[in-house]
């Protein structure tokens, strides 16, 4: 009997679990410390400290970091280092997987010098720090523009901000620049060797057409963003590359097998979700929260409330509505209002959320 083929995604949104890599800082005390996994035989733990979350091993090695509020910036071959250990760490051997397809959060960047080395630590969609590039954008390429190019308006996470703000503050490393990758696509580039992106995720770079489905020679002549710094653009299940040697002794995947464009974390999730055809819409709620509609055409909303993106599904798009505080928001809700029913919830061994539904229940819509 042939062995099941499986196609393996590997969600980058669930391997950056904390994202930015640095250094712990001196002085302070750890907060919270919690196994987290098993990763080639070794233990991983989770450790809080002041503003900081660290991913760390027991050799005391720092595989993932957060330590700013606002500049979120890991180190792109510390993402290639936990995925190898993520994939040998797995319960699916390695004859039964047929394929990769990559999907991860969207908006970020990867900086490459003329020998494809990574000029600077890579900048996050999470990232604030671009406030002055939007408006330099806005200004140079127009503020209706852009939405009616990238269908969407200029937001401080996008990727676009982040190349002028790397052009403004840090102008050597803006000067090795030969390639520019979105994070999931430089991890491709190291399993495969080849430098390729795909359609939903270069819609979030404020870069891309999306009705034409092609990077915006008049936003790149506008921004002097060179385009042979982009990667070339295919649909989300195109083939973009091969396992190479290398990469399979890195991660156990076996040698040859193909890896496709994939799709960014929405889109992913919308296909998943069956959101592929028209007349279907899912709500995604967590942090934040998402959603998200499935269109045969491109449809644009002047007013920038609504983003429109390419989808994973070849010549089709998806809307989005996106909230970034929506069960953040509840939580802060609880954790300041709330101590009461946090009290009654743990007499009760119940979720706060529990008692706090229940409360708002008996309250009529719009009072």
């Amino acid at each position: 009997m042939h062995a099941t083929r499986v196609l393996c995604f590997v969600l980058l949104g669930m391997l950056i679990i904390a994202t930015g890599w640095a250094a712990p800082a001196k002085g302070g005390s750890w907060l919270a410390t919690g196994t987290v996994m098993k990763l080639d035989g070794n233990t991983v733990y989770f450790l809080g400290r002041d503003n900081a979350v660290y991913l760390i091993d027991t050799s005391r090695t720092v595989m993932l970091s957060n330590t700013s509020s606002t500049d979120v910036e890991p180190r792109p071959g510390d993402l290639v280092r936990v995925f190898g250990c993520t994939t040998r760490a797995g319960e699916v051997k390695a004859d039964r997987i047929a394929g990769i397809g990559l999907s991860g959060q969207m908006h970020g960047s990867v900086f490459l010098d003329r020998e494809n080395k990574v000029i600077r630590p890579a900048i996050l969609w999470c990232d604030q720090r671009t406030g002055a590039e939007v408006k330099e954008i806005e200004k140079l390429v127009g503020k209706k523009r852009i939405n009616q190019i990238t269908g969407n308006p200029v937001f401080t996470g996008f990727t676009a901000p982040k190349i002028l703000w790397l052009r403004k503050n840090e102008p050597d490393a803006y000067r090795k620049i030969t390639k520019i990758l979105l994070p999931k696509d430089y991890l491709r580039y190291r399993l495969t060797g080849e430098f390729a992106s795909e359609v939903t995720d270069n819609s979030g770079t404020s870069l891309f057409d999306v009705e034409t489905r092609k990077w915006s020679p008049e936003i790149l002549k506008k921004l002097q963003i060179k385009p042979d710094w982009l990667a070339p653009v295919f649909e989300s299940p195109d083939i973009t590359g091969k396992v190479t040697a290398e990469a399979a002794g890195l991660t156990g995947l076996p040698e040859g097998i193909p890896v496709v464009a994939g799709a960014s974390d929405q889109a992913a999730s919308g296909c998943g979700n069956g959101v592929v055809s028209q007349g279907i819409i899912s709500t995604t709620l967590g942090t934040s929260g998402v959603v998200f509609a499935f269109s045969d055409k491109v449809l644009k909303d002047s007013a920038g409330r609504i983003h429109t993106m390419c989808h994973a599904v070849p010549g089709t798009w998806h809307l989005m509505a996106v909230s970034l505080s929506s069960g953040g928001s509840l939580r802060w809700f609880r954790d300041t209002f709330c101590r009461e029913e946090i009290s009654e919830a743990k007499i009760k061994h119940k979720d706060p959320y529990e008692i706090m539904t229940a409360a708002a229940a008996k309250i009529s819509a719009g009072s």
